[in-house]
């Protein structure tokens, strides 16, 4: 079959080592035959960061934009690019035409032939780049990962980002949202969409060089050793409720790691009591072997507007390593409830913790397992291609 069109992601999550759910959707649309060739597009960097911050910019371990700054090679078929922004870009006009004639002419490469948009970023530069694309893109989806209005810092954030998403909604042939609220929200514009929730990958990662140094990191806590992997985020973190877990649970070990979205996202009391251990983020590829050295995982997220719009992609990686999982009633977790402790409230949560400390059951790690694997993007992909199917080019 001849390759005949080329996909364009706008992705809000830069392309890493992470594999967020944007990039995995559009990695395995990218296999297609049909596909000859696809640009994954990261979100602004300024110039301005890295004069200022180098060090701090090149030690992120989760993804480096900067890498990307001119257009790298990813995949066979898939090249990821960061445009820059430039100092004083909003004083001189010619520094921002420079900037967007840069990324309108590695755009150009991707264009020649019919395209495939997928959007994602909802952010105004990014929607000033794509306004010129959809007119012209074969397909154009919204692949809407998140409520990404609770992200805005003010009203008038809230709703500039309110209206570019209605604005990709009602530019999509389909719309694929992470939740049936948001799905709701869609077809209020008029838009054809479709629920597509998060999935795991774990199932396809090979095993980890350094398992026997991870295994004998965790062990040298002690027992039994309760864990969070993820983002570590004081919005979405229940703060008081980790807190009262941690201090009536003195001799368990709680290790929580990854990235930071601020300098102190569980506060300053938490990190310092002795059973609690901060570590740096884990390489997503190293998943299992860290999760295999836990007795329990936790979700301890809030119940707020801010996680109302979430599916938390660890939830599957939870479930795929067989371990107890204990988690808050947030948004994402109400279709596991039955295999899971899923707490209402912190003394409830503790409970949970108390049973899945002690749990035996060979019978329930398999059935977890099992539901992952339900849940992998093996499977999930077929979902999205069965939404995507009415209106994907055909073959040329």
């Amino acid at each position: 079959m001849t390759a005949t069109y080329n996909l364009i992601n706008f992705g809000f999550n830069p392309w890493s080592k992470f594999w967020k759910r944007n990039q995995t959707i559009m990695y395995m649309l990218a296999q297609e035959e049909k596909v000859k060739q696809a640009l994954f597009v990261n979100s602004e960097v300024w110039l301005s960061d890295l004069i200022h911050d180098t060090a701090n910019v090149f030690s992120q371990p989760q993804c480096n934009r900067w890498k990307t700054l001119i257009p790298r090679r990813m995949t066979p078929k898939i090249t990821a690019f960061s445009p820059v922004k430039l100092p004083l870009m909003a004083t001189f006009t010619f520094m921002k035409n420079f900037s967007d004639q840069r990324s309108k002419r590695i755009l150009a490469k991707f264009t020649e032939n019919p395209y495939v948009l997928i959007l994602n970023d909802p952010r105004p530069p990014v929607q000033e780049l794509v306004s010129s694309l959809v007119e012209r893109a074969a397909v154009t989806l919204f692949d809407w990962s998140d409520d990404f209005v609770e992200f805005s810092n003010n009203e008038n954030e809230r709703r500039i980002c309110r209206d570019i998403c209605k604005f990709y909604c009602q530019q999509s042939d389909v719309v694929l949202t992470i939740n049936d609220e948001l799905r709701d929200r869609a077809r209020s514009y008029g838009c054809t969409a479709v629920t597509i929730p998060n999935a795991t990958n774990f199932f396809t990662f090979p095993p980890s060089s350094h398992t026997k140094g991870i295994k004998n990191r965790i062990s040298g806590l002690g027992k039994p050793v309760i864990g969070y992997i993820g983002w570590l985020n004081g919005l979405r973190l229940d703060l008081d409720l980790i807190a009262h877990v941690v201090k009536e649970r003195p001799h368990w070990q709680f290790v929580f790691m990854g990235p930071k979205s601020e300098e102190a996202p569980l506060g300053n009391e938490i990190p310092a009591l002795k059973n609690v251990h901060v570590w740096e983020p884990v390489p997503y590829e190293e998943y299992p072997a860290y999760l295999a050295g836990l007795d329990v995982c936790i979700l301890p997220n809030k119940i707020s507007a801010h996680t109302k719009g979430n599916d938390p992609i660890k939830i599957y990686d939870y479930l795929a390593s067989g371990n107890p999982v204990v988690t808050t009633q947030t948004a994402g977790t109400a279709r596991f409830k039955e295999d899971i402790g899923w707490a209402e409230d912190k003394d409830q949560f503790l409970a949970y913790l108390d049973k899945a400390v002690v749990e035996q059951s060979e019978t329930a790690r398999e059935k977890r397992e099992t539901l992952a694997r339900e849940h992998s993007w093996q499977e999930r992909i077929k979902e999205v291609f069965r939404a995507v199917e009415p209106v994907w080019p055909k073959a040329g």
